[in-house]
């Protein structure tokens, strides 16, 4: 009998940057995490499906969050020859190059809905090493924006109706002039799901307020979800658009730091106080100007919503990552440890087995005694779903056989960790 020896040496990798970020890995199988400020930790929100034309992408790029929608972010390079970078949902499909990372869903999108992520936000290329020692070339997306006041901004919606910027105890500030005002709203692609008067599409050309209501029957194809108005620079646009004059751009929709749902739409009608955004789907070319007992909409108003923070924002993206993944874990019936787990061995022909290795991320087991068996700490591990190789040797060390299973581990309570976070 032959004895092997190992030694494994484990780190883990401190972060230097304090402040709140978000990591996305340019490496299918990594999760997209948050990172406080305080205490350390990792809170997984979606997982890395693939990373398709990455490798251009060098460290110590920086790009700029410059469109926002409901499946994908696009940013920009600093650099005047930079190439646009993209960060999508799992149901996006292009086979164009852009450099893409695709995210699982529902918890990749709920980073864009939910308002963590906004326009101008700052993103860099670095080196980083996660928990378990890999080093991996990820996006390090600042969570640090500049501080949205109590203000609203207001679009008359009527010709040569004034833009006018809101603060409490301050004068109102007029910002620009629409051109053409909305008198109903489309269908629109990426509103369907989100929620009336929440937005659905950031863009330093336009926003798009979603009409569609956040429940309802499943899209199929006989069931039309979709709808909504934009605001844009756009002259030609569709007639459910609300366009405003192309020079105030950058002052109107990219410095009020527009975000998801942490803004939100409301409309006032020519004899009332401001009222809930409509619920519509489809088409109807006369939302806004059909008879009502309180007349024709004259006006939109896109504030901060109430009651949602940056902290609150992450919690819920991180227990729905959860609630899915471990759904789907029990779906396959994969099986789910926690603690202190002991993974048994018994091959088919126990005869022609010397040794055994086990594989579970960057962990090493080697057993060369009958029966095989290892017991071993699951909270070294993140948690989620990971891959147990067992590779069968002989006598000779000559590989019999391999098989790989999945496990789930599962030890954190994020909404008790999540509680205890300083954003």
């Amino acid at each position: 009998m032959h004895t092997l020896h190992y030694v494994i040496v484990k780190y883990r990798y401190r972060l230097q940057d304090r402040n709140a970020h978000l990591i996305v890995p340019m490496r299918a199988g990594g999760q997209l995490t948050a990172h406080p400020r305080a205490p350390e930790m990792s809170i997984p929100l979606a997982t890395v499906t693939s990373a398709r034309n990455t490798v251009r992408l060098r460290p110590g790029i920086r790009f700029t969050i410059a469109s926002i929608t409901k499946a994908t972010i696009i940013l920009k390079s600093e650099q005047s020859s930079g190439t646009p970078f993209r960060i999508a949902s799992q149901a996006f499909r292009d086979d164009d190059d852009l450099p893409t990372i695709l995210t699982s869903e529902p918890a990749g999108l709920g980073i864009v809905t939910s308002g963590l992520v906004r326009i101008g936000m700052t993103a860099e290329v670095i080196d980083f090493q996660n928990g378990l020692g890999d080093k991996l070339m990820s996006l390090r997306i600042g969570l640090i924006s500049p501080t949205v006041s109590d203000s609203a901004i207001v679009f008359e919606n009527i010709p040569d109706g004034n833009i006018t910027l809101r603060q409490d105890g301050k004068p109102d500030k007029v910002l620009g002039k629409v051109v053409r005002s909305a008198s109903g709203t489309g269908r629109i692609d990426g509103t369907e799901g989100i929620g009336a008067g929440n937005l659905a599409g950031i863009s330093t050309k336009s926003l798009i307020i979603s009409s569609s209501p956040d429940s309802g029957p499943p899209q199929s194809r006989f069931t039309e979800r979709r709808g909504g108005i934009e605001i844009t620079t756009i002259m030609d646009s569709l007639p459910s658009s609300l366009v405003i004059k192309d020079e105030l751009n950058s002052g109107i929709l990219e410095g009020f730091g527009f975000a998801g749902k942490s803004h939100i739409a409301d409309v006032q009608r020519e004899n009332g106080d401001w009222e809930r955004f409509p619920s519509v789907v489809g088409h109807r070319a006369d939302t806004f100007i059909r008879p009502h007992p309180k007349g024709q909409v004259i006006a939109f108003r896109i504030q901060p919503s109430t009651g949602t923070s940056t902290g609150q924002a992450i919690q819920a993206v991180a227990i729905q990552y959860e609630k899915v993944s471990l759904a789907d874990a029990k779906q396959r019936k994969v099986p789910i440890v926690s603690g202190m787990h002991t993974l048994r061995i018994s091959p088919t022909d126990p005869g022609r087995v010397a040794s055994i290795k086990i594989r579970i991320a960057d962990l090493l087991f080697v057993m060369n005694v009958k029966p095989f068996f290892k017991t071993w700490d699951t909270t070294s591990l993140p948690d989620g779903v990971h891959s147990v190789v067992v590779e069968l040797l002989d006598d000779s060390g000559a590989l019999i056989t391999t098989t790989r299973q999945e496990i789930y581990v599962k030890n954190r309570n994020l909404a008790t960790e999540l509680a205890s976070c300083q954003w």
